[in-house]
Protein backbone atom coordinates (compact mmCIF):
# COMPACT_ATOMS: atom_id res chain seq x y z
CA UNK A 1 0.00 0.00 0.00
CA UNK A 2 1.49 3.58 -1.08
CA UNK A 3 1.76 5.51 2.28
CA UNK A 4 2.46 8.98 0.07
CA UNK A 5 -0.11 11.71 0.60
CA UNK A 6 -0.78 12.72 -2.66
CA UNK A 7 0.23 16.46 -3.63
CA UNK A 8 -3.12 18.07 -3.72
CA UNK A 9 -3.98 16.82 0.18
CA UNK A 10 -1.12 18.51 0.98
CA UNK A 11 -1.43 21.48 -1.45
CA UNK A 12 -5.28 22.02 0.20
CA UNK A 13 -3.60 21.44 3.73
CA UNK A 14 -1.71 25.06 3.00
CA UNK A 15 -3.52 26.51 0.42
CA UNK A 16 -5.05 30.18 1.33
CA UNK A 17 -6.49 32.95 -0.77
CA UNK A 18 -4.81 36.00 -0.85
CA UNK A 19 -6.37 39.34 -1.44
CA UNK A 20 -4.86 40.97 -4.74
CA UNK A 21 -3.22 44.14 -4.11
CA UNK A 22 -5.01 47.77 -4.90
CA UNK A 23 -3.50 49.98 -7.53
CA UNK A 24 -0.29 51.73 -6.61
CA UNK A 25 -1.25 55.55 -6.16
CA UNK A 26 0.45 57.57 -9.44
CA UNK A 27 3.72 58.80 -9.50
CA UNK A 28 3.36 62.70 -8.53
CA UNK A 29 7.18 63.53 -8.42
CA UNK A 30 9.55 63.70 -10.52
CA UNK A 31 13.40 64.26 -10.06
CA UNK A 32 16.31 65.20 -12.52
CA UNK A 33 19.36 63.31 -10.95
CA UNK A 34 22.67 62.48 -12.95
CA UNK A 35 20.82 62.63 -16.89
CA UNK A 36 17.82 59.91 -14.83
CA UNK A 37 14.73 60.86 -14.12
CA UNK A 38 13.81 59.46 -10.76
CA UNK A 39 10.01 59.06 -9.81
CA UNK A 40 9.66 60.49 -5.82
CA UNK A 41 7.46 58.99 -3.37
CA UNK A 42 6.36 60.76 0.02
CA UNK A 43 5.25 58.85 3.01
CA UNK A 44 5.71 59.59 6.83
CA UNK A 45 6.30 55.85 7.36
CA UNK A 46 8.04 53.36 5.02
CA UNK A 47 7.52 49.41 6.06
CA UNK A 48 9.94 47.68 4.33
CA UNK A 49 8.46 43.97 3.95
CA UNK A 50 5.19 42.71 3.34
CA UNK A 51 5.46 39.73 5.60
CA UNK A 52 3.20 39.08 9.30
CA UNK A 53 5.88 41.63 10.82
CA UNK A 54 5.79 44.34 8.04
CA UNK A 55 1.67 44.43 7.93
CA UNK A 56 1.17 44.09 11.62
CA UNK A 57 3.77 47.12 12.13
CA UNK A 58 1.84 48.77 8.80
CA UNK A 59 -1.51 48.43 10.35
CA UNK A 60 -0.61 49.55 13.91
CA UNK A 61 1.38 52.96 12.42
CA UNK A 62 -2.14 53.20 10.08
CA UNK A 63 -4.68 53.04 13.02
CA UNK A 64 -1.99 55.63 15.27
CA UNK A 65 -2.96 57.95 12.73
CA UNK A 66 0.50 57.68 10.65
CA UNK A 67 1.10 58.26 6.92
CA UNK A 68 2.65 54.75 6.09
CA UNK A 69 3.26 53.01 2.86
CA UNK A 70 4.78 49.06 2.26
CA UNK A 71 7.87 48.47 0.05
CA UNK A 72 8.07 44.54 -0.45
CA UNK A 73 10.29 42.71 -3.31
CA UNK A 74 7.12 40.64 -3.61
CA UNK A 75 3.87 41.05 -1.59
CA UNK A 76 2.46 37.53 -0.37
CA UNK A 77 5.74 36.00 -1.84
CA UNK A 78 7.71 36.17 1.73
CA UNK A 79 8.70 33.30 3.96
CA UNK A 80 5.52 34.30 6.08
CA UNK A 81 3.29 33.60 3.52
CA UNK A 82 4.87 30.84 1.62
CA UNK A 83 5.98 28.54 4.58
CA UNK A 84 2.82 26.62 5.19
CA UNK A 85 4.31 26.18 9.05
CA UNK A 86 2.95 25.96 11.69
CA UNK A 87 6.63 27.19 13.77
CA UNK A 88 4.88 31.01 13.58
CA UNK A 89 3.07 30.11 16.92
CA UNK A 90 1.57 32.30 19.05
CA UNK A 91 3.21 32.86 22.61
CA UNK A 92 0.89 34.19 25.57
CA UNK A 93 0.84 34.21 28.90
CA UNK A 94 -1.46 31.34 30.40
CA UNK A 95 -3.58 31.73 33.65
CA UNK A 96 -2.70 31.43 36.99
CA UNK A 97 -4.49 28.18 37.54
CA UNK A 98 -1.43 26.85 34.82
CA UNK A 99 1.29 28.47 37.46
CA UNK A 100 1.85 31.48 34.77
CA UNK A 101 1.90 35.03 34.54
CA UNK A 102 3.43 37.89 32.90
CA UNK A 103 6.31 38.34 34.97
CA UNK A 104 7.02 34.03 34.49
CA UNK A 105 6.46 34.29 30.73
CA UNK A 106 9.08 37.71 30.71
CA UNK A 107 11.72 35.81 32.28
CA UNK A 108 11.33 32.44 30.03
CA UNK A 109 11.50 34.91 26.91
CA UNK A 110 14.92 36.23 28.40
CA UNK A 111 16.08 33.02 30.09
CA UNK A 112 18.70 32.46 27.07
CA UNK A 113 20.21 36.13 27.57
CA UNK A 114 19.36 37.72 24.36
CA UNK A 115 16.76 40.14 25.52
CA UNK A 116 16.52 42.73 28.00
CA UNK A 117 14.44 42.30 31.35
CA UNK A 118 11.70 45.37 30.29
CA UNK A 119 11.27 44.22 26.98
CA UNK A 120 10.54 40.89 27.83
CA UNK A 121 7.47 42.27 29.96
CA UNK A 122 6.59 44.24 27.79
CA UNK A 123 6.41 41.41 25.12
CA UNK A 124 4.77 39.46 27.80
CA UNK A 125 1.75 42.21 28.45
CA UNK A 126 1.34 43.02 25.22
CA UNK A 127 0.56 39.13 24.20
CA UNK A 128 -2.71 38.37 25.09
CA UNK A 129 -4.02 41.72 22.92
CA UNK A 130 -1.60 40.53 20.06
CA UNK A 131 -2.93 37.50 20.09
CA UNK A 132 -6.91 38.91 20.60
CA UNK A 133 -6.16 41.57 17.81
CA UNK A 134 -5.57 38.85 15.47
CA UNK A 135 -8.60 36.87 16.50
CA UNK A 136 -10.70 40.10 15.75
CA UNK A 137 -9.59 40.12 11.68
CA UNK A 138 -10.16 36.64 11.19
CA UNK A 139 -7.55 34.28 12.31
CA UNK A 140 -9.10 30.94 13.16
CA UNK A 141 -7.30 29.90 16.28
CA UNK A 142 -8.73 26.82 17.87
CA UNK A 143 -11.22 27.07 20.80
CA UNK A 144 -13.21 25.17 23.26
CA UNK A 145 -16.80 25.37 23.37
CA UNK A 146 -16.90 28.20 26.09
CA UNK A 147 -14.60 30.30 23.24
CA UNK A 148 -11.74 29.80 25.57
CA UNK A 149 -8.13 29.69 22.87
CA UNK A 150 -6.57 26.12 22.77
CA UNK A 151 -3.01 25.93 24.00
CA UNK A 152 -0.34 23.26 24.04
CA UNK A 153 3.20 22.80 25.02
CA UNK A 154 5.87 23.52 22.65
CA UNK A 155 9.68 23.38 23.61
CA UNK A 156 11.01 25.22 26.37
CA UNK A 157 7.40 25.91 27.35
CA UNK A 158 6.67 24.66 31.33
CA UNK A 159 2.92 26.18 30.84
CA UNK A 160 1.06 25.81 27.58
CA UNK A 161 1.61 29.01 26.14
CA UNK A 162 1.56 27.95 22.54
CA UNK A 163 -1.54 27.95 20.22
CA UNK A 164 -1.59 27.50 16.34
CA UNK A 165 -3.73 27.18 13.02
CA UNK A 166 -1.67 24.17 12.15
CA UNK A 167 0.22 23.91 8.79
CA UNK A 168 -1.19 27.16 7.79
CA UNK A 169 -0.82 29.67 10.27
CA UNK A 170 1.56 31.87 9.11
CA UNK A 171 0.13 32.38 5.72
CA UNK A 172 -3.55 32.81 7.25
CA UNK A 173 -1.78 35.60 9.64
CA UNK A 174 -0.56 37.57 5.97
CA UNK A 175 -3.90 36.76 4.85
CA UNK A 176 -5.83 38.62 8.00
CA UNK A 177 -3.16 41.58 7.85
CA UNK A 178 -3.13 41.85 4.30
CA UNK A 179 -6.94 42.64 4.35
CA UNK A 180 -6.75 44.62 6.95
CA UNK A 181 -3.97 46.75 5.30
CA UNK A 182 -6.21 46.93 2.33
CA UNK A 183 -9.09 47.97 4.20
CA UNK A 184 -7.02 50.78 5.52
CA UNK A 185 -5.90 52.22 2.06
CA UNK A 186 -2.25 51.37 2.81
CA UNK A 187 -0.55 51.95 -0.23
CA UNK A 188 1.77 48.75 -1.80
CA UNK A 189 4.45 48.98 -3.82
CA UNK A 190 5.39 46.05 -4.89
CA UNK A 191 8.07 44.35 -6.69
CA UNK A 192 10.41 47.38 -4.89
CA UNK A 193 13.50 46.81 -3.55
CA UNK A 194 15.08 48.94 -0.90
CA UNK A 195 19.25 49.13 -1.59
CA UNK A 196 19.87 52.25 0.73
CA UNK A 197 18.84 53.98 3.71
CA UNK A 198 18.81 57.96 2.66
CA UNK A 199 20.30 59.79 6.24
CA UNK A 200 20.28 63.78 7.16
CA UNK A 201 22.72 63.69 10.25
CA UNK A 202 21.56 61.12 12.53
CA UNK A 203 17.90 60.83 10.96
CA UNK A 204 16.63 58.88 8.16
CA UNK A 205 14.77 60.73 5.80
CA UNK A 206 14.48 58.29 2.62
CA UNK A 207 14.72 55.21 1.09
CA UNK A 208 16.05 54.13 -2.40
CA UNK A 209 14.81 51.59 -4.06
CA UNK A 210 14.72 49.58 -7.10
CA UNK A 211 11.79 48.26 -9.48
Amino acid sequence: MDSRVPQHILDALTDVDMPRLAPEPAVAEVHDVAGLRLPVRRTGCLVVGSGAAGLRAAVELKRRGGDVAVASQSAWGGTSACSGSDKQTLHTANTADRGDDYRAMAAAIRAGGAMDEDTAYIEALGSPRMMASLQYLGLPLPQDPFGGTLRYQTDHDETGRATSCGPRTSRLMVKVLAEEALRLSIPFYNHTTVVRLLADGEGVVGALTLR
